[in-house]
C-alpha cells in the first residue's frame, strides 16, 4: 500500500508517462508546452490513459490535489480548474457482528492483563538486586554450575541490564559491537556482566526454562501490540477515528471540566484533524471529547494513562533514525515501543510509535494472530478488517441507548446524516433508515389525506388538497378509473372546440393529456387496459392521423405505469386486471355518454 507522499510521486511520474503518448499521438501544434497547456481535455484523457492501463483514478485525484494545494499555499503556479474525477462506489462500512465485537473485546481485556503484569514485574524490577560479574554461579570455580545450568532470575536480570544503560543508554553501533556473536558466543569470552546476562539469554533460553532475550525485553518494555491494542480499545469505547486516537497528548488529555458535574467523571480530549469541511483549512482542528471513569480499569482514562505508563521506560531518548522529519510528522510519545532485538540493526532502530501506520499495523494484525475474532465463521486477520468498522460499531451500539442528535454532537458533526450514514453503510443500517423513511412518509401522507398536513404546503398544492374530486368510476366495477380536480377548467389539446365554456367536460377519452386528471393506485388496472389497447391499434392498423397520438399516449401510459409505481403495486394491479378483465371498451368515448347521464341522475 502506498504512503500519500508516493502516491503523489506516482501521479506525477504517470502523467509524465502520459504526456509521452499524447505528444506521440497528436501533431506538434498540439503538444502541451507550458503549464498552463494542461487543460480540462488533457486531464480527461490522463484518466482515460489511466484506465487502460489498468490503474486506479486515485493517481488523477492525487495529481489535481497537489496542483490545487501547491498554487493555492505556495503559489508561484496558476490555479487550473479541472471537474472532480469519479470514484468507484465506496465500499460498505458493516459493523462488527456479534461474535467478533464479543471475542474482540475478551482479546483486549485478555491483553490488558499482560499489561498489567508488565507493570508490576517492573515495581518487582525496582525491588530486586542487581547481578555482580564476580558473584554469577558459572563464574565460581566452587559451584560447578555451567552457564546453560545457571537458573536465572528475570527480574534481577533485567535491573542488572537497566543499571548499566541496556538498551537504550548504549549507543546503538556499540551495542551492535558487543551483541555480536563473537563477543558473547562463549561465556567465558563474556567480561562484563551485561555480556554474561546477553549470552544467557540468547544463545542458552532452551536450559532450565529460560526465556530469550526478546521475552525478557517483552516482560519489562512495550510492544506494538500492546500499544494497538490500547489503541482498538479506545477506537472501541470514544467512536473517534484513527486519527484522533494515535494524536491523544499523552501529558495533556485532561478536559478542564473533569470533575466539575462528578468526582468520578473525568473528560478527555483529543483533537480531530480530518472532515474538516470543503474549503477549510486541514491545519483547524476541532477538540473532540469523551467521558470515563478513573477507577474503571478498561475506561478511556485508565487506558491512556496505561499507555503512559508503559511508554515511560523509552520516553526522552532520541530515535535511532528519523525519517519523517522531513515531513514534520512527529512520533507520537504515548505510543512508544521496543523493537524485537533482532531488529534493532537490521532497521536501524530500537524503539517507536504506533502513531506511523505501518508500526500500527503490524501491532494490529500481531493482536489478531494472538487473540482469534472470527465473524460468520470467517476468521479477521488483517487492519482493513478490524479498523475502519469500530466507530460503525461503536455507533451500532450507542443508538441503542442515546439519540442520533446526542452521538453527532459527541462526535462533532455538523450534520446528523454525516453520523447516521457514512459511518454505517450496513444492510442492517440501510434496512432501518428504509423502515424510517417509510413511517415518516407514512405519516406524511396520512396528515395530508386528512387535511392536516400544514406550513410546508404552497398555496396551489394547499388549493388542490382543498378541490372536491370527481371520480369516474364505471358501473359493475369496485375501483375508479382516475380522478379530476375540475370538470369545468379542461386544457388538453383542442378543448375549446368540444367542451363550451361553463359546461362539464366528459371527454374522458382526453384524461391522460389533461392536467387536471388524478392517477391512483386503483387507476393501474385501467392504464394497462388501455396500454393493451394502444398497443393492438398500433400493430393491426395502418399509419394515419390518429397514430402520432396513440404513441404519445402509449408513452404516456407506460411513464405512468413503469416510473411512478413500485414493482408491489405493478403485480397487484396486474392480477386485477386478469381477474376483471375486461376493464374498457376499446373506444373510450362511448363512456362519455354513461358518466353524463350518472350526473343528470
Amino acid at each position: 500500500m502506498l504512503s500519500q507522499g508516493h502516491k503523489f510521486v506516482a501521479s506525477i511520474c504517470l502523467f509524465f508517462d502520459f504526456l509521452i503518448e499524447y505528444n506521440h499521438q497528436n501533431p506538434p501544434a498540439l503538444h502541451p508546452e507550458y503549464y498552463t497547456d494542461i487543460n480540462i481535455e488533457i486531464f480527461m484523457q490522463f484518466q482515460d490513459f489511466l484506465l487502460r492501463n489498468s490503474k486506479s483514478l486515485t493517481f488523477a485525484e492525487k495529481l489535481k490535489s497537489v496542483m490545487t494545494v501547491v498554487a493555492k499555499e505556495h503559489g508561484g503556479i496558476p490555479l487550473l480548474q479541472f471537474p472532480a474525477v469519479p470514484r468507484s462506489p465506496a465500499r460498505k462500512t458493516e459493523p462488527l457482528g456479534d461474535d467478533a465485537f464479543n471475542s474482540l473485546c475478551q482479546g483486549l481485556m485478555e491483553h490488558w492483563k499482560v499489561m498489567d503484569e508488565k507493570l508490576r514485574f517492573r515495581r518487582e524490577v525496582e525491588c530486586s538486586e542487581p547481578y555482580i560479574y564476580e558473584s554469577l554461579p558459572p563464574q565460581k570455580p566452587d559451584s560447578g554450575i555451567k552457564a546453560r545450568d545457571w537458573e536465572i532470575d528475570d527480574a534481577r536480570s533485567m535491573r542488572t541490564l537497566l543499571d548499566h544503560g541496556f538498551p537504550m543508554d548504549i549507543p546503538l553501533d556499540a551495542l551492535q559491537r558487543m551483541m555480536r556473536r563473537s563477543s558473547i558466543g562463549i561465556f567465558a569470552g563474556c567480561n562484563t556482566v551485561v555480556k554474561a546476562i546477553l549470552h544467557k539469554y540468547i544463545f542458552c533460553p532452551q536450559h532450565k526454562k529460560t526465556i530469550n532475550l526478546d521475552g525478557l525485553l517483552r516482560r519489562y518494555f512495550p510492544t506494538t501490540l500492546d500499544q494497538a491494542a490500547i489503541a482498538l480499545f479506545l477506537l472501541l469505547q470514544t467512536g473517534w477515528n484513527k486519527e484522533s486516537v494515535i494524536e491523544i497528548d499523552g501529558e495533556n488529555f485532561e478536559h478542564p471540566l473533569t470533575g466539575s458535574i462528578d468526582e468520578k467523571l473525568a473528560v478527555v480530549f483529543s483533537e480531530k484533524y480530518r472532515s474538516q469541511g470543503i474549503g477549510a483549512p486541514y491545519e483547524s482542528p476541532s477538540q473532540i471529547t469523551a467521558s470515563s471513569n478513573p477507577d474503571d480499569p478498561y475506561s478511556i482514562y485508565s487506558l491512556i494513562v496505561l499507555a503512559r505508563n508503559l511508554s515511560k521506560p523509552l520516553r526522552g531518548y532520541t530515535f535511532d533514525t528519523n525519517a519523517f522529519i522531513g515531513s514534520g510528522k512527529v512520533r507520537n510519545e504515548l505510543y512508544l515501543f521496543l523493537r524485537a532485538w533482532g531488529d534493532w540493526f537490521k532497521n536501524g532502530s530500537r524503539h517507536s510509535s504506533i502513531s506511523i501506520f505501518n508500526s500500527y499495523t503490524q501491532g494490529i494484525e500481531g493482536f489478531l494472530k494472538k487473540y482469534p475474532v472470527y465473524e460468520s465463521g470467517r476468521r479477521l486477520l488483517r487492519v482493513s478488517d478490524i479498523t475502519p468498522r469500530l466507530r460503525a460499531t461503536w455507533l451500532k451500539y450507542q443508538k441503542k441507548t442515546n439519540s442520533l442528535s446526542i452521538i453527532t454532537s459527541h462526535l462533532k458533526h455538523k450534520y446528523g446524516n454525516t453520523t447516521d450514514v457514512h459511518y454505517n453503510s450496513s444492510a442492517t443500517a440501510m434496512a432501518e433508515r428504509s423502515s424510517r423513511l417509510r413511517n415518516e412518509l407514512e405519516e406524511v401522507t396520512k396528515r395530508l389525506v386528512n387535511r392536516q398536513f400544514s406550513g410546508l404546503l404552497g398555496k396551489i398544492a394547499d388549493e388542490q388538497a382543498s378541490l372536491s374530486i370527481k371520480l369516474f368510476t364505471i358501473p359493475g366495477k369496485d375501483r375508479p378509473m382516475w380522478g379530476c380536480e375540475d370538470q369545468f377548467s379542461p386544457d388538453w389539446y383542442g378543448h375549446q372546440h368540444v367542451v363550451a365554456k361553463g359546461e362539464k367536460c366528459y371527454q374522458v377519452d382526453k384524461c391522460i393529456g389533461c392536467s387536471r386528471v388524478r392517477i391512483y393506485d386503483d387507476s393501474l388496472p385501467y392504464l394497462m387496459e388501455r396500454l393493451g389497447h394502444i398497443d393492438y391499434e398500433l400493430e393491426m392498423e395502418s399509419e394515419d392521423s390518429r397514430s402520432s397520438d396513440l404513441r404519445w399516449e402509449k408513452q404516456t401510459l407506460e411513464y405512468l405505469i413503469n416510473d411512478c409505481h413500485d414493482e408491489d403495486t405493478i403485480t397487484e394491479a396486474a392480477r386485477y386486471r386478469r381477474r376483471n378483465s375486461p376493464l374498457l371498451p376499446r373506444d373510450m368515448s362511448s363512456l362519455r355518454l354513461i358518466f353524463d347521464e350518472m350526473d343528470d341522475d
